[in-house]
């Protein structure tokens, strides 16, 4: 008797980016092999034509079905809404997937299916991310945080001072690597679980919007007994930049990242009234401290590099290059498909 093929679902919401979504449903997923795949995709209320557009590529293709939220419900919720439809399709697994990723190999979704049915008290499993084609361990994988760790990684100068400290709470993956290695937390962007898993854990915490719903959930993992792995033979592409120009202010990112934090040490940790208040006074902090940097590397380009470039005779293509120039905003890379609130 010939063994029935794994059926997956996949959960992809898309904001905005509908040609980066049918490019990777039809030139990745739909390549794969030795798998029966179903998948849905949620557009997030997208303020453009991507629900026509989706609707429109995908009409006669029964394994695509496309939904439209009427508003936008942020990552969690929006991906809750796609899992719960994949259930009522009685699929094995599910995969939750941003669209922003890629991988040629056509077997992939079969052999995380062969590595999940191998590891012992799986909940979800996902590869090793690759970022412009080198692996990314801090994105790959995470401890789960302390109250230590989230205050020193709350500002920039504390964290920079603490870097040494802070990379503890990350793995020594390796890739590739014959073993499956247990982890806390995985990435949002491409991560694999047996249908009945999510239930179990009471799927994504939709009462966050953005940011932090991996950590969330690997504490759920943790509470349920189960087990996170990052499985170090297979490895994909987060191809993370390809959708900056869609994100919210900085500002924004980080205040739905301080709602996120807070949730979850109020709800998880029963963290009290002064943790919670000093992680609200560390982000007015940042917030400080981002002016600040912005405005010296405000400064330091109108004003002082074409003095200096005079002085040198520098051709404007040639400026001089100043430490401001290496000051980056940080951007969080993770489900970059639904950084947007709309507002009405």
């Amino acid at each position: 008797m010939l063994q029935k093929e794994p059926s997956i679902g996949v959960v992809i919401v898309n904001y905005v980016t509908y040609s980066d979504t049918i490019t990777y449903v039809r030139d990745v997923l739909l390549q794969q092999r030795d798998i029966s795949l179903e998948i849905v995709i949620i557009d997030n209320d997208s303020p453009n034509e991507s629900y026509r557009k989706l609707q429109g590529h995908f009409a006669t293709n029964e394994q695509v079905t496309v939904i439209q939220n009427e508003t936008n419900e942020g990552y969690a919720r929006a991906n809750n809404r796609g899992i719960r439809y994949l259930e009522k399709q009685a699929v094995d697994y599910i995969l939750v997937s941003n669209n922003d990723v890629s991988f040629s190999d056509t077997q992939l979704l079969s052999k995380l299916v062969g590595w999940y049915q191998t590891l012992e008290s799986p909940a979800f499993i996902s590869p090793v991310m690759h970022v412009r084609g080198q692996m990314s361990k801090r994105n790959s994988a995470w401890r789960l945080p302390d109250k230590r760790k989230e205050i020193l990684g709350a500002t920039r100068i504390i964290k920079g001072l603490a870097v040494p400290y802070l990379k503890r709470y990350y793995y020594p993956l390796q890739y590739p690597a014959k073993e499956a290695l247990p982890v806390d937390c995985i990435p949002g962007s491409f991560f694999l679980g047996k249908t009945e898993v999510f239930k179990e854990v009471n799927y994504l915490d939709d009462q966050t919007f953005l940011y932090y719903e991996e950590t969330i959930l690997g504490e759920k993992v943790k509470r349920a007994l189960r087990q996170n792995y990052i499985i170090q033979a297979l490895a994909y592409e987060h191809n993370a930049s390809k959708t900056i120009g869609l994100f919210v202010s900085h500002l924004e990112k980080h205040q739905y990242l301080l709602e996120s934090k807070l949730r979850f040490w109020k709800a998880y940790k029963n963290a009290g009234w002064a943790y919670l208040t000093t992680l609200k006074m560390l982000y007015q902090v940042w917030k400080v401290e981002f002016f600040v940097f912005y405005w010296v590397k405000k400064l330091v380009n109108d004003s002082i590099k074409p003095i200096i470039n005079g002085l040198f005779n520098k051709p404007e293509e040639a400026e001089v290059q100043t430490i401001f120039d290496c000051i980056a905003v940080p951007v969080y890379a993770n489900n970059d498909l639904h950084e947007r609130r709309l507002r009405n």
